[in-house]
């Protein structure tokens, strides 16, 4: 499907062939539907782009650049997804970057128990020696 704002498909499609004078039995004829299709065609305001293209080149008009000069634009589902594809794999970029910072403070953590163990092992000692001394 194709997104685009401030374009109405269907209704450039039936200016088109009305500026051409075609009827919509040889539009029909011409896209190889049936012409309950063409009047259905009329009243879709997107379509994916392979019906784009494939209405453009059976009528001799650029409607994907007549879409892509509007006011707000088109963003084909291609587009759409490379866009996703790319925030995808920026957070998983970051996601893998906050796991490997994590790893490292984990590492550092235990390092840290041991340092505490040792110091509690050597509390311990001085107090025993401490409690020999006073004895």
């Amino acid at each position: 499907m194709v997104v685009y704002k401030d374009y109405n498909f269907g209704a450039r499609v039936y200016e088109v062939m009305r500026a051409q004078h075609v009827l919509p039995t040889e539009l029909s004829r011409r896209l190889g539907v049936s012409p309950g299709s063409v009047f259905r065609l009329f009243k879709m305001r997107s379509a994916d782009l392979d019906k784009i293209r494939h209405i453009s080149i059976t009528m001799n008009y650029d409607f994907i650049a007549e879409i892509g000069a509007t006011s707000g634009g088109m963003k084909a589902v291609a587009a759409l997804e490379a866009e996703k594809d790319a925030a995808r794999l920026a957070f998983e970029r970051k996601e893998a970057e906050l796991l490997e910072k994590m790893k490292l403070m984990q590492e550092q953590i235990a390092e840290q128990k041991v340092v505490i163990e040792k110091l509690h092992l050597e509390v311990g000692y001085l107090k025993e020696v401490v409690a020999a001394y006073k004895r």
